[in-house]
């Protein structure tokens, strides 16, 4: 409802392809979409280098799922 549909195609992206993603400096890269982490608090993230292209529930969202993909490549 509040999430977009190409927002959770990004999350699933993120999860399901978590080798192919990693934490550089200050973005978290796939290197096609780069997210910007550098200010983890969820408010700030966002994409690199287009701004405002998550809403706060997008945000929370993406936030979960990117520390899904960090396990999940974790464990892998």
């Amino acid at each position: 409802m509040f999430i977009r549909k190409e927002t959770k195609e990004l999350g699933r992206d993120l999860v399901e392809n978590c080798q192919k993603w990693k934490q550089g400096h200050c973005t978290y890269s796939n290197g096609k979409l780069s997210i910007w982490t550098a200010n983890w608090p969820i408010i700030d993230l966002d994409s690199y280098p287009e701004t405002n292209m998550f809403n706060i529930f997008e945000r929370l969202y993406i936030h979960r799922c990117i520390k899904k993909s960090i396990i999940k490549n974790a464990i892998k």
